[in-house]
């Protein structure tokens, strides 16, 4: 009897074990709380949905619900989101009309009016203590310059116990970074709401005025109110008069610079672009860039401000289990750059202990943000290879491989082509990194079986093949199971040295990334342009900017709204398989745009900083894992614009990678 149970047990254990590590619906916090990669809040949508069918009533799933889709849209850097939430706040309304779930989300949909005020104000009412109202109950009250009910939402706040004290240790450390008397440009929550708790309940730096850009752009008579308790002249111009937000945010920036007699800072958070623009007058002083039109010694601001006024015992040591850590992880980040300079300041002037003091601090701060290894490179401290690297890799193809984008950023010329990849793998073999070959080796494909698939669910009257140059082949559709390889394959075929790599996974890119850097760093060739380097996927941000070029406009990287030329030819290579072919182009190319699949690297035209590719082809990986850029062959034009995403799980012949260069020593 015994034994039958022993082996009903073990028959039954890994359905338990199942059953016990799948997913569950958890609560769901903003991203300005904790974040969480976009899966993450696809999968929980889905788990809360099917509570909310299970108890439609249910009014904190409605809530998670809701959140959930709110934070995957904001995780999707694109005009198309996954979720419609318009359509979500009108069931939740119908089902939980009058609860504090319902007031809060209405709250939270709405803009920064009357009525979003009177949604939070009543969710406030009926539970006080829930500090998810207390963002946008102090955003009215500031909007509308009622300060003495925004002082009490923020001591409720402080007083709730649940802020992050990491992120008011990191705005403690900015507000400390500033003079007396100063203005700090900020422009999200995390370096806004914390500094002004601070400032109202522990009265850190009240003297500091704390203006959020974006908060500021929102209502007229808060901006004037704002400029005239400063004594500055108002600035008059509105932001419909600008064709983007963020050329009336320039021209704001611009008035107040130049016309503040007070010290003016632009937080470390702000638009990277924005500070772009007067890159030449910011000095970074900590966690803020001091704008001044005469140079200063910020070097000793910096050390001054690090030594004597700022909190690190919370980056040295985990005193605390905080909630938010993912994201005080992410904004310690912006300690490294001044860290950097600081730690280079101690070690040219002889002060040995400090500068390895800050080393320590500044890896570790790099290795929760997940950026180790790029910091050790930056601070000389890059592991070294055991032995010399033995590489086919030609250090003067990877320079002349590369494109000056900004400051010391650089990007290849087009996307890693199957010849560059394939130099890679032999390094791997000679050097016998058998380890990393098993993860590197891309996938076989079967071409055919995809071009079966695709033109399967594509109307048969809407696909062209085009006619050769040397002969009279024409097949319709209906003979496409037959079409010879020389057709197929008209400009090449996807595996071809000079076409883009694909089917390699996340881990074989970055992979590649170091083993280039290895290459080169540990190279001692004179015909190198620079000492030392680093390879690597570059952030979403870093690919669009390249990508638009010079000229910034436009959804697509020559500039225009259109995908084709003045002769109805094509401009890159998407799925137009349902889409007229080119008429007057002298070579009508299969497919209507150029390959049923990827083509040459170089095909087509390139944006004005020389890139070839970054719309269509191959989509390329960034450095957030799961996310690629530009679309592909097999995407409609639509999905192929700059802003594009194309989402990943595993390796596709669709995906590949273009390698940036940060330049870390000339």
């Amino acid at each position: 009897m015994r034994i039958w149970i022993f082996l009903l047990f073990f028959a039954l254990l890994p359905m338990w074990l199942q059953a016990n590590t799948s997913p569950k619906p958890e609560k769901i916090y903003s991203i300005t709380q904790v974040l969480k990669p976009l899966a993450y809040y696809q999968e929980q949508a889905g788990l809360w949905k099917e509570v909310i069918d299970r108890t439609p009533v249910n009014a904190d799933a409605w809530l998670n619900y809701y959140a959930a889709c709110r934070m995957a849209n904001l995780r999707t850097y694109t005009k198309e989101k996954p979720f419609d939430l318009d359509s979500i706040i009108e069931q939740l309304s119908a089902k939980i009309p009058n609860t504090f779930e319902y007031h809060h989300a209405m709250s939270w949909h709405g803009q920064h009016n009357e009525a979003t005020f009177q949604h939070a104000l009543r969710a406030y009412e009926l539970a006080p203590d829930r500090p998810e109202t207390y963002p946008h109950l102090l955003v009215f009250y500031e909007l509308n310059g009622n300060k003495e009910a925004a002082a009490t939402i923020l001591q409720k706040w402080f007083d709730s116990g649940k802020y992050s004290p990491g992120i008011l240790a990191w705005n403690y450390n900015m507000l400390m970074s500033l003079e007396q008397d100063a203005i700090l440009l900020t422009s999200g929550d995390n370096d806004t709401y914390p500094a002004w708790i601070l400032q109202a309940v522990q009265k850190v730096r009240p003297d500091v005025k704390v203006w959020n850009i974006n908060l500021i752009a929102k209502k007229q008579d808060y901006l004037k109110r704002l400029f005239q308790e400063s004594d500055l002249p108002n600035f008059d111009r509105l932001p419909e008069e600008y064709p983007k937000p963020e050329f009336y945010f320039n021209a704001l920036t611009r008035h107040l610079l130049d016309s503040a007699d007070q010290p003016v800072y632009l937080g470390v958070a702000t638009s990277r672009t924005l500070r772009e623009l007067y890159s030449e007058n910011l000095y970074m002083v900590g966690l803020a860039f001091r704008y001044s039109t005469r140079p200063f010694d910020n070097i000793a601001v910096l050390k001054h401000n690090f030594e004597q006024k700022f909190l690190t015992d919370y980056l040295n040591i985990e005193l605390y289990n905080d909630f938010s850590e993912t994201v005080v992880n992410q904004m310690n980040l912006n300690y490294i750059p001044p860290f950097i300079v600081l730690h280079k300041h101690y070690t040219t002037s002889g002060e040995l202990q400090k500068a390895d003091d800050l080393k320590n601090l500044t890896l570790n701060i790099a290795r929760k943000g997940g950026q180790e290894e790029s910091v050790r490179v930056y601070l000389g401290e890059e592991k070294k290879p055991k032995s010399p690297i033995e590489s086919v890799i030609s250090v003067k193809k990877l320079d002349k491989a590369m494109m000056k984008i900004r400051g010391n950023l650089w990007a290849a010329q087009t996307e890693l082509t199957n010849e560059s990849y394939e130099n890679f793998l032999i390094d791997l073999v000679k050097n016998k990194a058998f380890d990393q070959l098993a993860i590197c080796q891309p996938g076989k494909t079967d071409w055919r079986a995809l071009v079966n698939k695709k033109f399967n669910k594509t109307p048969r009257s809407a696909v062209f093949v085009s006619t050769r140059d040397s002969g009279d082949f024409q097949k319709t559709i209906d003979d496409f199971d037959n079409v010879p390889d020389n057709i197929l394959f008209e400009n090449g075929h996807p595996d071809d040295e000079e076409l883009p790599i694909q089917n390699i996974s996340y881990e074989a890119a970055t992979l590649y990334c170091k083993w280039i850097t290895e290459v080169y760093n540990n190279t001692n060739s004179k015909k190198k342009k620079f000492q030392k380097v680093i390879f690597r996927l570059p952030t979403e941000e870093e690919w669009e900017f390249a990508a638009r070029g010079k000229q910034k406009s436009g959804l697509f990287p020559w500039g225009g709204y259109y995908v084709r030329n003045d002769k109805g030819c094509y401009l890159s290579n998407f799925d137009v398989s349902e889409m007229a072919p080119c008429k007057d182009c002298k070579n009508k190319a299969v497919a209507n745009d150029g390959g049923f699949f990827s083509v040459t690297a170089d095909a087509y035209f390139p944006n004005d900083y020389g890139l070839y590719g970054c719309s269509g082809n191959i989509a390329e990986m960034v450095a957030e894992k799961g996310v690629s850029k530009g679309g592909s062959w097999e995407d409609k034009p639509k999905d192929c614009q700059i802003e594009s995403q194309k989402l990943y799980t595993k390796p596709s012949p669709a995906i590949g990678f273009r390698v940036f260069m940060e330049v870390v020593k000339q």
